[in-house]
């Protein structure tokens, strides 16, 4: 058996099959972050659903196997966008095509009920919002080095706009291109979609607006890359709210102007 280093795991290998090994980050943790077993549950239970999410191979949460929860997935071949020049190395036709299909699945996700799959105990939709603003402020308290004024009326303006949530739906928590692998003889195809640790049932307005907030410019200092959601030719967000409104049924991102859009 092979084994390739990742920062939360790595890929496995018996020079036939692969996959993918992921475990909790040996450092750096936050509450509720890198949640395998939670991962786990709504990847299994998305199986039968048009989703696309890796297999799920096994769970393990006996601590005395590694000294950490687990999981092994089947691996997924295809092409991960982390880069804003590897996006701009797809023609007009191939980029709209992979931002199409992007929101055509998150839309594919939120559509999906709950109760059907197994997932009607994930959460609580009451009040979504809410605990997210305040776990948002808590986390910070966990992990910040030193005080910051602009972190502080942040916070205090997020708390007077929280939108009044009539909606759920099951999230995925994280959804950006860089979480999608991609068919890299059909960019337009998504294979699957990774990272589902922080998925929860709650506000599907959320997954969206994040989707925005990584459009930013300032996340190109902050995070030192020049992010992909900026790339020559990609939809305005304007266009997803649009799309996830009509595609597929069952499904909508109303009440825009409640949530104060600004695309």
């Amino acid at each position: 058996m092979q084994a390739a280093a990742l920062p939360h795991g790595g890929r496995l290998s018996d020079g036939v099959n692969r996959w993918v090994f992921r475990r909790l980050p040996i450092a750096g943790q936050t509450a509720s972050a890198h949640d395998v077993a939670r991962e786990a549950r709504v990847t299994a239970a998305l199986q039968s659903t048009g989703v696309p999410v890796p297999p799920v191979i096994s769970l393990c949460q006996d601590l005395a196997v590694i000294g950490a929860p687990f999981t092994i997935t089947t691996w997924i071949d295809g092409e991960v966008i982390r880069e804003r020049a590897e996006l701009d190395q797809l023609v007009d036709e191939e980029l709209r095509g992979a931002c199409a299909s992007m929101i055509d699945v998150l839309a594919s996700l939120h559509a999906v009920d709950p109760n059907a799959v197994g997932l009607e105990d994930f959460g609580r939709p009451q009040g979504f919002v809410v605990r997210q603003v305040a776990l948002w402020r808590r986390q910070w308290e966990q992990v910040k080095t030193r005080e910051l004024a602009d972190l502080e009326r942040l916070h205090s303006r997020l708390e007077l706009r929280l939108p009044v949530s009539a909606e759920s739906a099951i999230l995925h928590g994280d959804y950006r291109i860089d979480n999608l692998i991609l068919d890299p003889g059909d960019p337009a195809r998504v294979r699957t979609v990774l990272d589902w640790e922080l998925s929860a049932f709650g506000e599907p307005r959320t997954d969206l607006a994040l989707m925005c907030t990584y459009r930013h410019p300032a996340l190109d200092a902050v995070l030192g890359i020049r992010r992909p959601g900026r790339a020559r030719g990609c939809p305005p967000p304007r266009t997803w709210r649009a799309r996830t409104s009509t595609v597929p049924a069952g499904t909508s991102v109303t009440g825009a102007s409640t949530w104060g859009w600004r695309t």
